[in-house]
């Protein structure tokens, strides 16, 4: 977004304002059945896009949904 990096926190948010990629600006693509995947982040947590597609966070589960 307007060109930084999503970074992963270890509180379970997310923080869309890295200028560089490390670490916890990396996610792991998992397939999953259906044709979906998840996006896991650096602390083990998978992202989740919020309802009224605002707000990109990490989801609170160590499993995905």
């Amino acid at each position: 977004m307007h060109g930084k990096f999503l970074s992963a926190q270890p509180d379970g948010s997310a923080q869309w304002n890295r200028d560089v990629a490390n670490a916890w600006e990396y996610f792991h693509i998992e397939e999953r059945p259906g044709g979906k995947i998840t996006l896991k982040g650096a602390h083990g947590k998978y992202v989740s896009a919020q309802p009224d597609g605002t707000v990109v966070q990490i989801y609170g589960h160590k499993e995905a949904p």
